[in-house]
Formats: structure tokens, sequence, C-alpha cells
């Protein structure tokens, strides 16, 4: 899950990176808008969760590209960093439906 090699680890902190600046904020954004809107009964924030949408779809594309060519995001086989990624994917999909 850490990696095995010091290019394995260095990888990974690297996707650590990219998943705490860049993944994480829209997705985290679009979740607490739809669990604060359910739960404090107010309409949700259309242009709040289009704006997040769009910046979640360009960090995206690039996971696409980079998934392509491999089967997980580091070394070829499963590790924190897509347990980081599958926590809020699977609550936005669970919340919203496909992106």
């Amino acid at each position: 899950m850490l990696g095995n090699t010091l290019t394995e680890k260095a990888i990974i902190n690297k996707w650590v990176e990219v998943e705490g600046q860049n993944f994480s904020p829209p997705a985290t954004a679009i979740v607490l808008e739809y669990v604060n809107s359910s739960t404090s009964k107010w309409p949700l924030n259309e242009e709040l969760i289009a704006t997040q949408v769009e910046k979640l779809k360009k960090e995206l594309d690039m996971y696409d590209s980079h998934l392509s060519k491999n089967r997980y995001l580091v070394a070829g086989h499963y590790s924190l960093v897509d347990l980081f990624h599958t926590a809020l994917l699977m609550q936005i999909k669970h919340l919203r439906g496909s992106l």
C-alpha cells in the first residue's frame, strides 16, 4: 500500500500531492454541497456544483490518460493513493450519479 521501493514511494508521494491539491478540493466541495443541502433542506448551489465538476473533470481527464496505460496509479498494484481517490469518487457517485 505504501510502495515497495524508493521509486514507488516517491511516485506515491507525488500522487498524494496531486490528490490533495487538485483532486480532493473540488471532489470534497461537491460532496459537502450535496450533504449540506440535504441535511439543511436548502437548495443545491448548482453554480458551485457546475464549477467544481468542471475542475474535477479536468483532473479526471489526466487520470484517464494515466490509467489508459496503467491498471493502477502506482506500480501495477492497488496502493494507498488509489484508496484515497476511491472514497471520494464513491461518495460522489452515490450522491450525484455519474459525472
